[in-house]
Formats: structure tokens, sequence, C-alpha cells
């Protein structure tokens, strides 16, 4: 038995389909933008976003975990947690630019860049703008909503940001027209929003219970959502000042790729955050940390070995001149598995109340990337933070499993691991016997989603309930028609 509902499997697999849509939309637009930009262009695009991300976190500050968590507990008030969700971000977004504006004057390599690290920093601040609408249909289970806004953004970001990168092709254009897609995701999000989620008239305005949760809630958890998300972005960052602009572009190429891929296994995560929320016995957590870590490595090991594979190729895509940045592809893909399990266990601990277990794992991590990288990146290039990122995530993931061990218990998942790794091996096996390209990407797709199931990774699914479920639906439907 799992503590995951038939509806967060529904939920799953629309999230899925959605990030596979948006993943694609996010390639295109990568390939054209690298295509266009020059190496140390895109390299200076790279280091802008990467170093405004702590932006992007601050303005956030962990709302959206709270906001969330209250919509779960009381959808009645959908509307007023969102007007409340929107004011503390307003509040978090102008005290993270005045961060920002102090910090371009105190760092000398960021005060060079300071015009485009202000204009990546206006963009950071609203770069989840139509994101707390989204949040509303999420906490709500109102998936196929969600997905449509998600899809409607994606492609909205995708037109704006091609058409500056064909139009210009510099850093500083392209940061303009994030904030201009922006703000207009913002507006139609909330459009849509009071349409679907009436008012309730006798509700007041402004509460000031609900914004003291989402702030004061939200502060400790956004603490260690920085620190997570910062020290994964903290690579880029660190070696502006370590290496030639050349090296930063190739390294920030690798790692945006690996970044994309993450998306998918990490929302699969993020569907199951309102059954996180509701969860209260041991059993029922027990339940979700295998079921989640499941599904994870289902999704994480076909796309990481796949990127292992097929790098030569998305080199060849994006253009000869990043040819060097395929073997930082593959070893970063080794970092990406670790990387989507720990963001399980991030879910974990902040929705069971356990943010500063986050925050000293992370803040563990970020130092070791610090020092090891002052040491080995003026020496071996990207091609060391590479190695160094992805050895600390694997080692962050020892440090969550040992911190997690005494209230979650041993790994479940070190058998699904092992049997993961076996499938995908064995379906790149079997692809590398074919040289058409079209052909090794279908075969390897089909060969993954065949033996995940043989191996038994992915998940069971009584079928015959669910069929029946389905006919029952098709039956209510017609009659009440």
């Amino acid at each position: 038995m799992t503590a995951i509902t038939p509806r967060d499997y529904r939920n799953m697999l629309l999230l899925f389909a959605t990030q596979v849509i948006a993943v694609g939309v996010s390639i295109l637009t990568f390939i054209l933008i690298t295509r266009l930009f020059e190496i140390g262009e895109r390299g200076r695009f790279g280091f802008a976003t990467s170093t405004t991300i702590f932006v992007t976190l601050l303005a956030e500050l962990g709302i959206r975990y709270i906001a969330i968590r209250e919509i779960v507990r009381d959808a009645l008030r959908s509307r007023s947690i969102y007007r409340h969700t929107l004011l503390a971000r307003l509040l978090f977004s102008g005290l993270s630019l005045v961060v920002l504006l102090l910090l371009l004057q105190l760092i000398a390599p960021w005060r060079s860049e300071s015009y485009l690290l202000w204009v990546a920093g206006l963009g950071a601040v609203t770069q989840f703008s139509s994101e707390p609408a989204a949040w509303v249909f999420l906490a709500q289970n109102r998936m196929g909503v969600y997905s449509t806004i998600h899809i409607i953004d994606r492609l909205l970001y995708m037109v704006t940001i091609c058409g500056a990168a064909i139009i210009f092709r510099t850093a500083e254009a392209l940061l303009w027209a994030i904030l201009a897609a922006n703000l207009l995701r913002m507006l139609l999000s909330s459009l849509w929003l009071r349409h679907a989620v009436p008012a309730r008239p006798e509700e007041p305005f402004w509460e000031i219970d609900i914004l003291k949760r989402l702030v004061i809630d939200g502060s400790t958890v956004g603490m260690a959502a920085i620190i997570s998300v910062t020290y994964s972005q903290f690579s880029v960052i660190l070696l502006q000042g370590l290496v030639s602009p050349q090296e930063l572009g190739i390294y920030s190429v690798a790692f945006g790729l690996v970044s994309l891929l993450s998306v998918v296994p990490i929302a699969l995560t993020s569907a199951i955050f309102p059954s996180l929320s509701r969860a209260n016995s041991h059993q029922e957590i027990h339940q979700l940390y295998r079921s989640i870590a499941q599904i994870n490595l289902s999704a994480i090991f076909p796309l990481a070995v796949g990127l292992m594979i097929f790098a030569p190729i998305a080199t060849q895509m994006i253009g000869a001149r990043y040819e060097k940045s395929v073997l930082e592809i593959r070893i970063l893909s080794v970092g990406m598995i670790a990387l989507a399990l720990n963001y399980v266990y991030r879910m974990f601990l902040l929705t069971q109340k356990r943010p500063w277990a986050e925050i000293f794992a992370d803040g563990l991590a970020m130092g070791l990337i610090v020092v090891l990288s002052v040491i080995f990146c003026p020496l071996y290039g990207g091609l060391a933070m590479t190695v160094i990122f992805s050895s600390v995530e694997l080692g962050l993931l020892l440090i969550k499993i040992i911190l997690t061990w005494r209230w979650m218990g041993r790994p479940p998942y070190i058998g699904i691991l092992l049997r993961a790794a076996a499938a995908t091996s064995l379906a790149a096996a079997i692809t590398s016997r074919f040289e058409l390209l079209l052909l090794q990407l279908i075969v390897y797709g089909l060969m993954c989603s065949v033996l995940l199931f043989a191996f038994r990774v992915v998940p069971p699914v009584d079928w015959k309930s669910q069929i029946k479920r389905f006919r029952m639906l098709l039956v209510a439907r017609f009659e009440s028609q």
C-alpha cells in the first residue's frame, strides 16, 4: 500500500507530459541562443542569470511552500491567500533589489558588469511572476489548469527570448526581454485566476495573520531554499573570476543543459507536495519516501544516461565550437542523478518542518565548492568544476541520508537504484548497435520504457482497478447527460 493517491499519480502523469513539452520548448530556446551567441557573450548571460538566482529566491523566500500548505488546509480561502502572497512577494522583491545594489558596490568583479546584473536582477524578481496563480491551482489539485498555465508561460517565454536573441544578440537584450515576458505572464495569470477562483464577499481584504504566516514561516523555509538553489548555481558564479570567458561559456552551456533536463524529475517530486503537506504518521511518510524516490529514479536515470550517450549530438546541434563541453556534460550527468534525489530530501525536510537540516547540509556543500574550486579551477578550468560539482552532489546525498536516517529510516531505494542503473545501461548497450540517430533515439526510449517496467523500477499500477474506475466515470458522465 502506498500513501500516494490515484489523484497524485494522475497529477504526476499530467505534470510529466507538461514538463516534457516545457523542457522541449526550453531546449529549443537554449539551442537557438547558444548558436546565435559568441562563447564569451553566452558566458556573460549564464553568469548574469546564475549570479542573480539569489535575488529570485529572496523575492520568493519560501512563500510558495507556505501558500500551498495553507490552501491545502483551507481551499475556500485561496483567493485571499493569493492576494497576500502577492503583497509578501512585493515586499521581498524590494528587499532583494536593495541587497543586489549593495553587492554591486562591494564585489569588484560584479561592479564591472553592474548594468548587466541590474537588468538581470529586475528579471529575477519577476521570474516567477505567474507562479502564485499556478500555486493556487496546484494546491487545489486542478492540475489541468496548472499545466495549461505552465505551457502557455513557456511558449510566451520562448517567443520573447528568441525574438530578442535573433534581433539584438546581446546578453542585455535577452535580460530585458525576460523582464517584459515576466510582466506579461503575471498579467495573464492574474486575469485567469480572477475568472477561475471567485472571491468570497464575506472575506476581509487584508488579514494580518495570513501575511505573518507567509512572511515568518516563509523566511525560515526560504533560507533553506536560498542556500539549496544558490549553492547549485554557485559553480557558474565562481568560475567567472577563476577562468577565461571561453571556459565560462563552455561550462555554462554544459551546466545549463543538465539543469534543463533536471526539471522533469524535480517537477514530479513537486506534484506530491500537497500529499507531503498532509502526511502525519511515520508510516505514511515512509511510504511516500519510497514511492517518490522510485518515481524519481525511473525518470532521472534514462535522462542522465541518455545525456551521456547523446552529448556529442547535443553539442553539434548548438554549434561545433562547444565540442569541448561533451566531457563536462557527461560528468555533470552523474551529479544530475544525485541532484534529483537531493531535491526529494529537500521536499521532505521542508514539509516536515526541518529546514535547519537542509540549511546545514547545503551550507556545507557550498563551502566545499568554494574551497575546492579556488584550489583546482585556476589549474584545470571548467572541467575541474564539473568533477567538483558532481562529487559534492553525491556527498550531499550521503549527508542527507545520514541526517534523515533517524526519522525516515534506511533509504528504501538502494535496490531500485541498482535496477534502474542496470535497465538504462542495458538500453544504452542495445542502442549503441544502431547508427542512424533517429533510430537510436526511438530504440533508447522504447528499451528504457520496457526495461524499467521489466526490472520493476517503475511503480506497479493496478490496471484492473484503474480501468474499473475509468468505466465508472464514463457511466456517471453518460447518466448525468
